[in-house]
């Protein structure tokens, strides 16, 4: 093998061992393969794709610096670990695990079903569940967003059917929040504003119409942050 041959070798050779620490590091967390590429990517604090995460855990490529710390919060190991099998810290300070948020990922139909706004099911009783890029409470819970009342047809922030947003109930409702609220005997999402001493029910999609929030409205919980399924 050549001068030329060898460092490209080595760089083969790095990646394949990354991947191998990378993912028996998530084997200790308890995550099973399937699925793990996704998962990875939604506890990603930045937005990446799932071909570059893929590409870490297939030993296809090795993660920039700067995705280094974030890998070293979410399982736990050094970064000096992850890149090199060995750590020689003094083992004074342990690494942190970023921590991983679960939500239980309900249908629209059945969100509509609820009795009231606590009737959230538990991790262990939701038949799917789904990872929160940030931290919410206990009860924080996921559907996907239906129909386009919540898509600007002139830009900006929108939430196309689709879309699994995750809400909290025990965030405070307040005028410019994007809510979960019962009205009626159905279950919407729209922003909460308040107009002339009154508080409405607003689509993004100017097609829709305002809701009046009166007495047989109640909010169930608050968005804290979308995820776009692609």
């Amino acid at each position: 093998m050549d001068e030329k041959q060898t460092p490209m070798a080595r760089y083969e050779a790095d990646k394949m061992a990354f991947s191998q620490r990378l993912n028996a590091a998530l084997d200790e967390m308890g995550w099973p393969v399937r699925g793990r590429i996704v998962r990875l990517k939604r506890t990603l604090r930045e937005d990446l794709s799932e071909v570059s995460v893929g590409k870490w855990l297939k030993g296809e490529g090795l993660p920039e610096v700067k995705r280094l710390g974030e890998l070293s919060r979410i399982t736990g190991k050094s970064v000096q670990w992850l890149l090199t099998g060995t750590d020689t810290s003094d083992g004074n300070v342990e690494p942190q695990p970023f921590p991983v948020y679960q939500v239980p990922l309900i249908s629209w139909v059945s969100a509509g079903e609820f009795k009231d706004c606590g009737d959230i099911p538990t991790l262990e009783e939701a038949e799917e569940i789904t990872i929160s890029p940030v931290r919410v409470s206990t009860r924080a819970y996921a559907v996907r967003v239906k129909g386009d009342s919540m898509v600007a047809p002139m830009g900006g922030k929108s939430y196309p059917d689709g879309t699994i947003i995750i809400v909290d109930p025990e965030v405070e409702p307040a005028p410019g929040k994007k809510v979960i609220a019962r009205y009626g005997s159905d279950m919407t999402f729209k922003e909460l504003v308040m107009d002339s001493g009154s508080w409405w029910l607003k689509p993004l999609n100017p097609q829709y119409p305002l809701l009046p929030v009166n007495e047989d409205v109640q909010i169930c919980a608050v968005l804290v942050c979308s995820v776009m399924v692609e």
